[in-house]
């Protein structure tokens, strides 16, 4: 099946996966929350709700997952 294009006031707008490398997205199972279940930065284990999560921040150390499109850098 192929992909739908999606226009926006006439522009088209690509889907946000497409913003993203192979790299990028292998490396969001290894940190983010949705998928680890902990907080990348203390490691305290965030759990999931229902209904589920939108947003992912930690209270304990303040991380908040509007950093997402943030990548760690070793």
């Amino acid at each position: 099946m192929e992909p739908t294009q999606v226009f926006y006031n006439g522009t088209p707008i690509t889907s946000p996966s497409n913003h993203l490398t192979n790299e990028q997205k292998l490396e969001l199972l290894d940190w983010h929350p949705i998928f680890t279940g902990r907080c990348p930065n203390c490691q305290r284990p965030i759990r999931e709700t229902t209904p589920p999560r939108s947003h992912w921040d930690c209270g304990e150390c303040g991380w908040r997952d509007h950093n997402r499109h943030k990548f760690k850098t070793e």
